[in-house]
């Protein structure tokens, strides 16, 4: 997200809390958080809001808002409402319908402060202390919340807590800290609104897409008479088929072509190679079967460090083998980290239910003649680790257990992941050339325009023909 806070904070150092009325209370809340830079935009005493007070930030935190809860009290971990309270936040920034945010809690005291920071410090996060946090929550929220919960991960719930900040503070420790910040105006940001125009500076905005140039077409291609062209719809029940390109009665492959299809599907024992350069073909034709040359080959490609190819959802997947383990994890080519691929979901006999697969999906399109490979996260469900589910039954599992948020620097993450184990950048099957970019192609975005125009009431802009000829230009 960009932003990270500390998630526990004790601003009462070793004087002890004073009880004061709540709505006091609050309102130097609001008047602290203010000082720090937030504006007020929700109060539940006028909005009727679930939340007590929301803030928003935005040099800081962009859109995302801050969700704000005051507890002048004595608070313990054990307290119900505050487990409910806790759960329901927790849902709700799980639903995809909705932005995340951030939370803060204002506490007058932390019972057993000590147990606090064991769950909301970061460094603590996967300890026992977090998992009895959770369990409690569990036993005091409705069955329908408790099915919510249980159906996000550990990583979720500690995701969530990383998100949230809890301050123990009194009502006269709050007034010293105000004072403190009028008097240094260490956060004020007043300053920075009025720096002139002229001063600002413009930084390139880089973005990151997920396709790739085709730089060079495999050299070598493999090559086969079909005994029959109709014997390609044999061949095309074969869970290798999309390895293969068939043009009218040829069998095209850019690897040596499998001994079982020379055998069943081509004429003779042998099969050729030639030099892609040698095919002739009218122009549309050429850039159609350049297409499912490159698509073959990433598949074919993919083949080779395991992975299976669906062509109903034209997607990668790599198949989860052992189901005794309940995840299947591999390690990065780069970096050296372990990331899960296929989580298998087990029932109350521990009998597999289902598996969810990280997926990868490609497209291979051409711009302006140029060929491009598009790759997209995808997700799957099987029955067995290789059997996909598909029609209703896989929208029924899409609705029930709807993926996580995530935000653009995890999913390139994750999608430069899966791109980098099927090594599209190293040597094709006839080792002379590399095929596809190692690196996704980099769009620069300026911030500011390099010219402009001054718009007049008087000047016929429809009717002007430099008007549209400078859009010519661009």
């Amino acid at each position: 997200m960009g932003v990270f806070y500390l998630p526990i904070i004790n601003l009462e150092g070793e004087r002890e809390a004073k009880t004061q009325d709540s709505e006091f209370y609050g309102s130097k809340v609001i008047e602290y958080l203010q000082l720090r830079d937030y504006y007020l935009i929700k109060d539940s005493n006028f909005d009727g809001t679930f939340d007590d007070l929301t803030f928003r930030r935005p040099k800081f935190d962009g859109k995302l808002e801050t969700k704000v809860e005051i507890k002048n009290t004595d608070l313990s971990l054990s307290d119900p409402d505050f487990l409910r309270e806790f759960g329901d936040y927790f849902i709700t920034y799980m639903n995809k319908d909705q932005e995340q945010f951030y939370m803060k809690f204002f506490v007058r005291k932390l019972r057993n402060f000590q147990k606090w920071k064991n769950i909301f410090e970061s460094n603590k996060q996967n300890s026992d202390d977090v998992k009895i946090f959770k369990s409690m929550i569990l036993k005091h929220i409705d069955v329908q919340q408790k099915e919510k919960i249980c159906s996000y991960t550990e990583s979720d719930f500690n995701n969530f807590i990383s998100n949230c900040e809890i301050t123990q503070v009194n009502y006269q420790k709050m007034i010293e800290k105000i004072d403190q910040l009028k008097k240094e105006k260490k956060f004020s940001t007043d300053q920075d609104y009025l720096i002139e125009k002229s001063n600002l500076i413009y930084e390139p905005e880089k973005i990151i897409g997920n396709i790739v140039r085709v730089e060079k077409l495999p050299e070598i291609l493999f090559v086969g008479t079909l005994k029959l062209r109709s014997e390609f719809n044999n061949l095309w029940k074969r869970p290798d088929a999309d390895h293969y390109v068939q043009y009218k009665s040829q069998l095209y492959s850019v690897k040596p072509i499998n001994k079982n299809i020379i055998n069943n599907y081509l004429n003779g024992s042998k099969y050729k190679k030639i030099k892609f350069s040698d095919i002739n073909l009218g122009e549309d034709e050429y850039l159609i079967f350049k297409k499912r040359i490159v698509a073959a080959y990433v598949i074919s490609k993919a083949a080779s460090v395991g992975f299976y190819y669906n062509r109903r959802l034209h997607c990668l997947y790599s198949p989860h083998k052992n189901l005794s383990n309940q995840e299947h994890k591999i390690k990065e080519k780069r970096g050296g980290r372990h990331r899960s691929l296929s989580k298998v979901y087990y029932d109350e006999d521990r009998n597999v239910n289902f598996v969810a697969h990280k997926a990868l999906k490609i497209n291979v399109i051409d711009i302006d003649k140029e060929l491009f490979i598009i790759f997209n996260n995808f997700r799957i469900f099987t029955t067995n680790g290789k059997r996909v589910i598909v029609g209703d039954s896989a929208k029924k599992l899409h609705s029930k257990f709807p993926p996580i948020k995530a935000y653009n620097n995890i999913e390139i993450s994750r999608l430069n992941f899966l791109v980098g184990l099927l090594e599209l950048n190293t040597l094709d099957f006839s080792h002379s050339n590399h095929v596809i970019t190692s690196n996704n192609i980099e769009l620069t975005v300026e911030c500011q325009p390099e010219r402009g125009e001054i718009y007049t009431d008087d000047f016929d802009y429809e009717g002007s023909l430099d008007y549209y000829s400078t859009f010519e230009e661009d």
